[in-house]
C-alpha cells in the first residue's frame, strides 16, 4: 500500500475504503496490462467531462450525466451498472480508482476540461435519487432595505430592538412575497436492500395518470403526525397492498395511488402486514 500511496499523488486518487481490493488496485495502478484477465466482478471504465471552478458549472460526465448536470463521478461513489457497461438491473458499482489523465486533460484559467479512467467493482450496496429543490424568497424592497440596514449599520443593536423597530416599521401593511425555484437537482443517498426494491416497487405499481401532488400530501400527513407523536408512530398504508398473498393462494397487486393510500398506526400496519382486509 505505500506504493500504491506513492504512485495515487500522480493523477491518481484511490478511494477511502479498498479492503479486499488491494491487489487489483495496485494492478490498475502499476500496470493494467492484460485487461482481458480481469476479474469479472471488475471493470474499466473511460469517462469525459468538463469543470469550470470559478462558475462551478460541470457537464459532460458519461458516468452520471444522467444525476444532473452538476455531478461529476467521486472515488467511492456509487453507479448503476449500465453506466459502465454492465447489463445488471438493480446492481451498482463502487469506483475504487479514478485515473486522470494529464496527457488528455486541459487547464484554460478556470476551466478544466478531463478525461479520465476508472476502475469499478460489484457491489450489494444500493443507492436511490432524491430531488433537492432550491427557492428563493422575494420581498418587497422596502422590507429588505430595512432588514438590510438593521444587519449592517447596527450590528451592537439589541435584538429585541430591533425586532421592535422592524415590526413598528411593517405592521401597518402586509408584506409581499413571493417565492422562486432556484434550482433543482438530484441528490444520490445509500440506502438499504428492503428500502430500495420497496422504492423500486412503488415506482412500478405508480400509473403514469397518479396523483403525485395528492399522493406526496398523504406522506407529508403522515410525517406532521409522527413530529407530533413520535418517530415510527403513524405508517402510510396501502390498503390494497403492492403485493400480496392470501389464504386461498391467490396473488396479486394494488396500485401506488393516493386512493390507496391511508395512515394507521405502526402496530396496526405490522399486524396487517401485506394482506388486504376489506
Amino acid at each position: 500500500m505505500a506504493k500504491i500511496a506513492k504512485i495515487a499523488k500522480n493523477g491518481i486518487t484511490i478511494a477511502p475504503d479498498i479492503k479486499g481490493h488491494e491487489r487489483i488496485v495496485e494492478w490498475f495502478v502499476e500496470r493494467r496490462d492484460a485487461v482481458d484477465k480481469l476479474p469479472e466482478e471488475y471493470v474499466i471504465a473511460r469517462d469525459d467531462y468538463y469543470a469550470n471552478y470559478k462558475t462551478h458549472h460541470k457537464q459532460g460526465s458519461k458516468i452520471n450525466k444522467y444525476i444532473n448536470h452538476e455531478y461529476i463521478p467521486v472515488v467511492g461513489g456509487l453507479v448503476e451498472a449500465a453506466k459502465v457497461g454492465r447489463d445488471e438491473p438493480d446492481v451498482f458499482y463502487k469506483m475504487l480508482v479514478k485515473d486522470t489523465d494529464k496527457h488528455g486533460s486541459s487547464l484554460y484559467g478556470n476551466t478544466h476540461d478531463i478525461s479520465c479512467e476508472m476502475l469499478f467493482v460489484r457491489t450489494d450496496q444500493k443507492q436511490l435519487y432524491r430531488n433537492v429543490f432550491k427557492v428563493r424568497l422575494r420581498v418587497q424592497q422596502e422590507c429588505y432595505d430595512l432588514m438590510h440596514h438593521l444587519r449592517s449599520d447596527e450590528p451592537e443593536a439589541d435584538a429585541n430592538a430591533r425586532l421592535f423597530l422592524l415590526t413598528t416599521r411593517t405592521n401597518s401593511y402586509d408584506m409581499a412575497y413571493e417565492y422562486e425555484l432556484d434550482n433543482v437537482r438530484r441528490e444520490a443517498i445509500r440506502v438499504s436492500k428492503k428500502r430500495y426494491e420497496g422504492k423500486k416497487r412503488e415506482e412500478r405499481a405508480t400509473p403514469i395518470w397518479a396523483n403525485h401532488f395528492k399522493i406526496n400530501a398523504v406522506y407529508s400527513d403522515a410525517y406532521r403526525l409522527n413530529k407530533r407523536d413520535g418517530k415510527n408512530t403513524w405508517h402510510v398504508d396501502h390498503i390494497f397492498p403492492l403485493h400480496f398473498d392470501d389464504r386461498k393462494g391467490r396473488t396479486g397487486s394494488g396500485l401506488h395511488i393516493h386512493q390507496n393510500l391511508q395512515i394507521i398506526p405502526r402496530e396496526v400496519n405490522l399486524k396487517k402486514s401485506n394482506r388486504f382486509i376489506g
